[in-house]
């Protein structure tokens, strides 16, 4: 059976909605919204089976992101499949309830020192760098500052901005 299943897979094309280009749009809302959607129906399928009668709860946890809490400034496609996927979730979360399956999202902020944002050639810091996302920013490292200025609590903090919104139905 199945347990748990974390729906993790998601992209990201930055740009401004001026200029994005549709194939990037269906990229981005391909993989992140309706990818969410395919593998909630497939396995929420084989856990209400295995939930029935007398069977424990099992668990789809989606991994979000900040943007599906708030907008994203020139990240139109991202952050709009973002908050589609906790409307997904709360949705999932109200009908599987009845299956014993709890759906919840978790919405982190941004680790700075992976590969997502580091990659020179395809990071996002060269994204945001090249799509003007940071304002006044000429380098790499001025969007790096911009950014870990933004999403530290205090001045000497290091925790970074994390978000959890749980969508759960009891």
């Amino acid at each position: 059976g199945i347990d748990l299943f974390v729906a993790n897979a998601g992209v990201l094309r930055a740009g401004s909605v001026k200029t994005f280009k549709k194939n990037d749009w269906d990229f981005v809302t391909n993989i992140n919204y309706t990818g969410y959607y395919l593998c909630v129906k497939h396995v929420a399928q084989l856990m209400a089976k295995q939930n029935s009668p007398g069977g424990a709860w099992t668990d789809i946890i989606q991994i979000n992101s900040k943007s599906g809490l708030i907008g994203s400034n020139r990240n139109a496609a991202y952050a709009a499949s973002k908050v589609g996927a906790i409307g997904q979730t709360q949705s999932f979360a109200m009908e599987l309830v009845e299956d014993k399956i709890k759906v919840n999202s978790i919405c982190p902020g941004n680790f700075f020192d992976g590969p997502l944002w580091c990659d020179r050639e395809k990071g996002l810091f060269v994204q945001y760098l090249k799509n003007n996302k940071v304002p006044r920013a000429e380098t790499i490292e001025d969007v790096k500052q911009f950014l870990s200025q933004k999403f530290l609590w205090g001045a000497d903090a290091s925790l970074r901005m994390l978000s959890k919104q749980s969508y759960t139905v009891s």
